[in-house]
């Protein structure tokens, strides 16, 4: 299976750069972008040395056949935030259970 959909998507992210900006960038709109990063189509090859200059990779990169360690330094950060995230809305949870409880104990105790 070619990693090229998925390096295309992770690249844009990690340049900062939303579909439309790319599909900028290479002439093409963003739904020709959204089809390349669902593998619902590719690039055509003509436009393979513009992508790889925008997203500053090798083709050899960009298709998954050499590593990026750039890429995958932010691969490995992006999942620790996801995880980091995770952390924090189950704690926010924790917190918003807790209030609530406070804020049934003082209506209860208001009414007596």
């Amino acid at each position: 299976m070619s990693k090229l959909p998925e390096n295309i998507r992770n690249l844009r992210l990690m340049r900062g750069l939303s579909q439309k900006q790319l599909g900028e960038l290479l002439n093409k709109s963003s739904n020709a972008i959204s089809n390349w990063e669902k593998g619902n189509t590719s690039p055509d090859v003509d436009l393979l040395e513009t992508i790889c200059k925008v997203l500053k990779v090798t083709p050899n990169q960009l298709y998954g056949w050499d590593k990026c360690k750039e890429l995958e330094d932010f691969l490995t950060q992006e999942a620790e935030i996801l995880i980091e995230i995770d952390r924090l809305n189950k704690k926010k949870s924790e917190i918003d259970q807790q209030l609530q409880s406070y804020m049934v104990r003082l209506g209860g105790s208001r009414k007596r």
